[in-house]
C-alpha cells in the first residue's frame, strides 16, 4: 500500500471512521446479498470503521477483517470483540492462507495500491479465495480536482488510475470469471463514479503462493560508540519515518529503528576490531529510498535542520538519467544515502516476471 496514504489515514483515523460509518452502503449491501455465499467465510480487506464487518456478522457470515492502518485495526478490535481483525496489507496478504475464503469484500481499497503493485494484489486476492469463491470489488474514478501529483487527492491520498478493461483482464489471468460489472454515480459527489465488479474463482486454476523474497527484514550495524551513534541516528531516523525501541539481546544493549518494511539495529562493536572501511570486504554503503525527488528535497531540508552534514541533493546521470541522491556519514564512517524511486526500479517491479 502507498505509504503517504497510510500515514494520512493513520493521522486522521477518527475523522475517517466517522465518515465511513455514516456513509450510505445500500448498493454495496445489495450486491453482497446477491453474490456472496450465505454463511461463508468472509474477509473484509480494508475494514476501516468496521461498519461492513458488523453488517456481515449480523447477516450470518463467518467474518474476518484486515487493514493496513493500525488505528483502524485497533478501532475494530475494540468495537467488534467477537470478530478476528488483524494487520495485513495488499499487495502480498502475507498472513493469509491460500484457497480459504468463500467471499472477499474489497471496497474502495484497490485504488490506494500503486499501479505496479495492482497485478501482485490481484494474484494474491485470487490466491486466498476458495474454489468458486467470490470477490466484490469497488473502485472509483479519479476526480478532476487533484493536487499537482495527478494521482493524489489534495490531502495526499493516492488514487491510482485504474483502467476497467485492463483490470478485468488482469483478474481473468489470475483465474477469475467476471460475474457482474456496473457503474454507479456517487450520490454526494457529482465528479465521482464508482465501478462495482464481482469475480468468481475458477476451480480450474488454483493460485499458489510462490516462495520468493519479498523485501529486507533487518540490517545490523556494529558501532564503535553506541551512545554517540544513537544520538546521531535519533536525528535521522524519525525524519525517514522510522520509530525506535531498545531491547537487549543476549545481555548486550541494542538500539532498534523500524518502519513498516524493515528494521535497522545498532550494537557495540567488539573491542580491538578495526574501524569501518567501505572498501574492505563487507558493507560499502546503505541506501534509503523515497518516492520522488521532491520527497528527497524535503528529507534534505529536515536533515539540515537537525544539523546533519550532507552532500547533495544532486543528479547523478552517471548512474541513471533520473538518479537524485544525498549522502552523509554516521559517526562510524558508515556511508548512508537517500535516493528517489527512479523509473528503472519501477519498471523492474512492474515487469519483473518478463525480465530474463
Amino acid at each position: 500500500m502507498d505509504f503517504k496514504t497510510l500515514n494520512r489515514y493513520q493521522e486522521s483515523a477518527n475523522t475517517f471512521i466517522d465518515r465511513y460509518y455514516n456513509a450510505k452502503p445500500g448498493r454495496l449491501y445489495e450486491l453482497m446479498a446477491t453474490f456472496f455465499k450465505m454463511g461463508g467465510t468472509t474477509l473484509d480487506i480494508g475494514c476501516a470503521s468496521g461498519r461492513d464487518l458488523a453488517y456481515l456478522k449480523g447477516a450470518g457470515y463467518q467474518v474476518e477483517g484486515l487493514d493496513a492502518v493500525a488505528a483502524f485495526v485497533e478501532h475494530c478490535q475494540e468495537t467488534l470483540k467477537d470478530v478476528p481483525v488483524f494487520y495485513d496489507s495488499l499487495p502480498h496478504l502475507e498472513k493469509l492462507d491460500s484457497n480459504h475464503y468463500d467471499n472477499i469484500l474489497l471496497s474502495a481499497v484497490l485504488m490506494h495500491v500503486t499501479q505496479d503493485e495492482i497485478p501482485i494484489a490481484a494474484k494474491n486476492i485470487m490466491r486466498v479465495l476458495s474454489d468458486k469463491g467470490r470477490v466484490l470489488l469497488t473502485f472509483r474514478n479519479q476526480r478532476q480536482t487533484l493536487a499537482n501529483d495527478v494521482e493524489r487527492e489534495n490531502d495526499g491520498r493516492l488514487y491510482s488510475e485504474i483502467e476497467l478493461e485492463q483490470l478485468i483482464s488482469l483478474f481473468k489471468e489470475c483465474g477469475g470469471k467476471l460475474l457482474f460489472a456496473e457503474k454507479q454515480s456517487d450520490e454526494e459527489r457529482e465528479d465521482v463514479t464508482w465501478h462495482n465488479l464481482v469475480f468468481e474463482k475458477s476451480d480450474q486454476k488454483v493460485i499458489k503462493k510462490e516462495a520468493t523474497v519479498i523485501g529486507l527484514d533487518h540490517i545490523y550495524f556494529s558501532v564503535r560508540d553506541l551512545k554517540c551513534s544513537e544520538e546521531f541516528y535519533d536525528r535521522i531516523m524519525p525524519v525517514l519515518g522510522f520509530k525506535k525501541s531498545s531491547k537487549p539481546i543476549d545481555g548486550d544493549e541494542h538500539i532498534h529503528y523500524f518502519c513498516r518494511h524493515y528494521g535497522i539495529s545498532l550494537r557495540s562493536a567488539n573491542n580491538g576490531t578495526p574501524d569501518f572501511d567501505a572498501y574492505a570486504p563487507g558493507l560499502h554503503h546503505f541506501c534509503f529510498r523515497v518516492d520522488s525527488k521532491e520527497d528527497l528535497q524535503e528529507i534534505y531540508l529536515k536533515l539540515k535542520e537537525n544539523k546533519i552534514e550532507l552532500a547533495g541533493p544532486k543528479l547523478f546521470k552517471e548512474y541513471a538519467e533520473d538518479y537524485h541522491a544525498i549522502f552523509f556519514n554516521d559517526p562510524n564512517g558508515i556511508r548512508l544515502e537517500v535516493t528517489n524511486y527512479r523509473e528503472q526500479r519501477r519498471r523492474h517491479r512492474k515487469n519483473f516476471d518478463d525480465i530474463e
